[in-house]
């Protein structure tokens, strides 16, 4: 079950509304943020929390800025009438039903939108392609004035060469040599000619098939993280052992005498030797509730409450748990989210737990809320 976040604040100018979303004690960004945005929609989730907002105006969805802080999310709205002055930023007085229609009308305008933006990339770059080739078609047609333009200038030089060193010829015994002189002269002006036809003629298309050599790069394993899990493990196994309960005895035991186990550490408040043995149960059983309850319970405990907020939300997602043990669940969170500083919160998931848990007297419950003297 998410946390909806419900602390934010906002303010606006002629052109703007800015909108501030606190997200506790997780850090935001856009890896870790799933956003969806519409003319009168916002939504963001970020595990385990989630927010949305019904905006009582409409906004330009393509110019939306969103910036990522250190605990919070910073949304710039452009507003659809700018200048007007909104009265509040979010629609009241909607019912289920009207929400339930927004949500769905949101992700068919924000379907409708990726498919507008796609057919418009598709068409900006078929414009891209078609004026590149229409550029390339006018330079390859250019150049080919420009060597046609060369070939009659050097053709014209040649034959005016010709004409005036006809005029300049020597008696009778050296026409012969001239005439020769001549012809030399001509076949020269034909040979150019050629070349620049050769030069003009369209390029012939060619193929050619590359085979690249197939290599196998190997994975690297996680460098930075394995020392230290390699010391949480040795600790882990050290604190079991102290509690008589080595992991080779959990191996071979079965679930429900680890959980017992568990419980009966927790009631000893021999909370470090309860959370070695729950972690390492839950390796070989991911989805018994019951040691997720006694792990959240015992990292509370020993002060570690956003991993108690964490265990116990992953349990109480699971699916076919126990209506007692989810109850149960929401009452650790609760408490823990009361340890984390945030009261209001925690304190109504402690009594919506406790209204929903039938065994309010269980040890468990009773050692947890007498540290926390809550009634």
């Amino acid at each position: 079950m998410p946390i909806v976040l419900k602390e934010y604040s906002w303010h606006q100018n002629t052109e703007n509304v800015l909108l501030k979303v606190k997200t506790g004690y997780i850090q935001p960004s856009a890896k870790s943020c799933t956003v969806l945005i519409t003319s009168q929609y916002l939504k963001f989730s970020l595990p385990p929390f989630i927010f949305e907002l019904f905006l009582s105006e409409k906004i330009k969805v393509d110019d939306v800025k969103v910036t990522y802080g250190s605990n919070h999310v910073t949304f710039t709205l452009p507003k659809e009438d700018t200048g007007k002055e909104w009265t509040t930023i979010e629609t009241v007085g909607l019912d289920k039903e009207k929400k339930q229609k927004w949500r769905s009308d949101a992700e068919l305008e924000q379907h409708e939108w990726h498919k507008n933006r796609d057919e418009a990339k598709q068409k900006h770059n078929e414009k891209l392609i078609k004026k590149n080739v229409e550029h390339q078609i006018e330079e390859k047609e250019a150049n080919r004035l420009r060597i046609e333009r060369l070939k009659k200038e050097i053709v014209r030089q040649a034959l005016e060469d010709t004409l005036q060193w006809k005029q300049t010829l020597p008696a009778d015994n050296q026409v012969a040599k001239s005439v020769e002189k001549i012809k030399s002269v001509e076949v020269a002006v034909e040979a150019v000619q050629e070349i620049f036809e050769e030069e003009t003629d369209p390029e012939e298309p060619f193929e050619f098939s590359v085979a690249f050599t197939p290599r196998v790069f190997p994975t690297p394993k996680r460098e930075s993280h394995k020392p230290m899990e390699d010391k949480w493990k040795l600790q882990r196994e050290e604190a079991m052992k102290l509690v008589g309960c080595g992991p080779e005895v959990v191996e071979k035991a079965e679930p429900g005498w680890l959980y017992d186990k568990a419980r009966e550490l927790v009631q000893d408040r021999k909370y470090q030797g309860a959370a070695a043995l729950a972690s390492h149960a839950l390796g070989a059983c991911p989805s018994h509730a019951g040691l997720r309850l006694v792990l959240a319970v015992a990292y509370l405990h020993l002060g570690h409450w956003y991993q108690a907020i964490e265990c116990s939300s992953r349990a109480i997602e699971q699916e076919g748990i126990e209506a007692e043990i989810k109850a149960k669940l929401i009452v650790v969170r609760g408490a823990a989210l009361l340890r984390s500083g945030r009261e209001q919160e925690g304190k109504e998931e402690i009594k919506i737990g406790l209204n929903k848990c039938k065994d309010v007297d269980d040890k468990l419950l009773a050692h947890l809320l007498k540290d926390l003297k809550f009634d």
